[in-house]
């Protein structure tokens, strides 16, 4: 609700003080999106956040030292470690992905961009010349 209260304010605001103005939405959804966390990334966003060492060091291994495969029709592909991902059902998974996303509104200097959860709404004013 908050997310949409916000919209429908700079909206309004931007519509009213600027005439000549648009305001266009980029909706977006982290589909899969624990799926999808670079494990550099994130231990890069933890150390930056000075974890201590030893914490990082437990991290890594939490993440990184994990395998999977492949099963289709019965058969098997073999054993491999994957870069990304986040280990489902772990309380963990959510901390990490939330770090992980949590600064893009931060890097996006000409629009609003609220994120909610797993979902970004992205909405720069354009000036109709």
């Amino acid at each position: 609700m908050t997310n949409l209260l916000q919209f429908t304010h700079y909206t309004d605001n931007t519509l009213d003080k600027y005439p000549k103005t648009q305001v266009d939405v980029i909706y977006t959804d982290f589909q899969k999106g624990f799926d999808k966390v670079n494990h550099e990334r994130l231990l890069h966003k933890l150390s930056q956040l000075s974890f201590s060492e030893q914490l990082l060091k437990l991290f890594k291994l939490y993440l990184q030292v994990r395998q999977q495969y492949v099963s289709y029709n019965g058969a098997l592909s073999h054993m491999y470690e994957y870069p990304s991902g986040v280990p489902k059902g772990s309380s963990l998974s959510l901390y990490f992905f939330i770090l992980f996303v949590i600064d893009i509104p931060q890097n996006l200097h000409y629009a609003q961009a609220p994120l909610y959860a797993d979902d970004l709404k992205i909405f720069p004013e354009i000036k109709i010349n």
